[in-house]
């Protein structure tokens, strides 16, 4: 709980670093997650197959918010959607289940904003 009553203290670059670590700590068999979002979600990872990646995006997504306002390119502003919106939805199916169609959803996933 220190972790999180510090966190307003802390900069946005540094409290990513954390949840990444959070993140880390989730997927690793003897991790220990440190704050309830994270004990939340360790038994969900197992219990509906989720896969690292997405969230990894995800962080990745809001550090980009950090950084950019405007994207130059069209290919800079799919990048971050697939990040921040794609993310959030592949997380989804996992737990909604959608064997049937996961080969199509791979194959979209990998435009991001389609999926999104």
């Amino acid at each position: 709980m220190r972790w999180m009553k510090r966190r307003m203290s802390i900069s946005a670059r540094t409290r990513l670093s954390l949840w990444r670590d959070e993140l880390a700590a989730c997927y690793a068999p003897d991790g220990i997650p440190r704050t309830p979002q994270g004990r939340a979600l360790k038994p969900c990872i197992s219990e509906f197959n989720l896969p690292r990646r997405p969230f990894e995006d995800l962080i990745d997504g809001v550090e980009m918010d950090l950084a950019h306002v405007r994207y130059q390119t069209f290919a800079q502003l799919a990048d971050y959607c697939r990040r921040v919106a794609s993310a959030v939805g592949l997380v989804c199916v996992e737990i909604f289940g959608y064997a049937r169609f996961r080969g199509a959803l791979a194959t979209r996933s990998t435009s991001g904003w389609r999926c999104s």
